[in-house]
């Protein structure tokens, strides 16, 4: 897996068919990954501290990854972003059949006041 490198391999890729020589690089870093799931949930951890996360940008990463937020919140800590106010602003907690479910991830949506 290409963990939090793909922008740099974007622009190496670009170069070295501009004509650039790239030497080979050492990237091969063991970080103890062993599932696809991990690897996301590790680029979530480091993308919460050094990039800027909102409620938007976290419920769209863990749509696009198949994660889970109650997992996600029960394993990490995230900065910018609080599970108060990210359920408060996407979900609640189910109550009977009522209320509108995302379409995106299947979590019924806040209410509307």
């Amino acid at each position: 897996y290409i963990l939090d490198g793909h922008q740099r391999l974007r622009f190496l890729t670009t170069k070295q068919e501009e004509g650039v020589h790239i030497p080979l690089l050492p990237v091969n870093i063991h970080t103890g990954i062993k599932s696809k799931k991990q690897a996301r949930k590790f680029v979530l951890w480091m993308n919460s501290r050094i990039g800027k996360m909102t409620n938007e940008t976290l419920h769209e990463y863990l749509f696009d990854s198949e994660l889970d937020p109650e997992e996600i919140f029960t394993d990490m800590e995230l900065y910018d972003v609080s599970k108060k106010d990210f359920y408060a602003e996407y979900f609640e907690e189910p109550v009977g059949d009522e209320g509108e479910v995302c379409g995106e991830c299947g979590k019924k949506k806040k209410r509307s006041k």
